[in-house]
C-alpha cells in the first residue's frame, strides 16, 4: 500500500472514486459536482484542497482528501480530513491501521500539530482503530449546516 499524490492527470479518477463513495453510502443524489470543478479546486499554486489516491500497485484503493484548518486556540495550521474512503476495504483493520499510520507520520512530517476526521457512525472507519492510534470523540461540538 502507498501514497500518491494527486495531480491534475489522476482527477478524473478522484471524482469517480469520489461519487462511488457517495454512492456506496447511500448519498448518491447528494453527490451534485462537476469533474471541472475538481480541477478548479485542486490545481493550482495553492489548492484549498489536497487529496492522496491510497494504491496497491497501479490498483486504487481508495482516497484522503484533506485541507488545512486553522486551530484559533492553537494558532496553527491543522490537517483535517475531509473524507478517507477505502472501498469495500473500509473495514479491513489491518489496511486502515496502515492508512491512517501513513496519514499521521504524513501530517507530523508536515508539522501539523493535530488531524482532525469526521466519520459516518453507519459506515466508517471503526471508532476502535481511530481511538488507537490516539483520535478523541469530540462530543461537545455539534455539526450545523446550510445547505446540501
Amino acid at each position: 500500500m502507498r501514497f500518491h499524490t494527486v495531480t491534475r492527470d489522476d482527477l478524473p479518477l478522484l471524482y469517480r472514486l469520489n461519487r462511488q463513495m457517495a454512492e456506496s453510502e447511500g448519498q448518491g443524489e447528494l453527490f451534485v459536482a462537476e469533474c471541472g470543478e475538481y480541477t478548479r479546486a485542486f490545481a493550482g499554486g495553492r489548492p484549498p484542497v489536497r487529496a492522496w489516491l491510497v494504491l496497491e500497485g497501479e490498483e486504487p484503493l481508495g482516497f484522503i482528501l484533506w485541507q488545512e484548518k486553522f486551530a484559533s486556540y492553537l494558532g496553527k495550521m491543522t490537517l483535517y480530513v475531509e473524507d478517507l474512503w477505502l472501498g469495500e476495504q473500509t473495514d479491513e483493520i489491518p489496511l486502515v491501521e496502515a492508512v491512517l499510520d501513513e496519514l499521521l507520520a504524513r501530517a507530523d512530517a508536515m508539522g501539523y500539530p493535530r488531524v482532525e476526521i469526521r466519520r459516518l457512525e453507519w459506515n466508517g472507519i471503526d471508532a476502535d482503530v481511530l481511538q488507537s492510534r490516539g483520535f478523541e470523540s469530540v462530543e461537545k461540538w455539534k455539526v450545523w449546516r446550510r445547505g446540501k
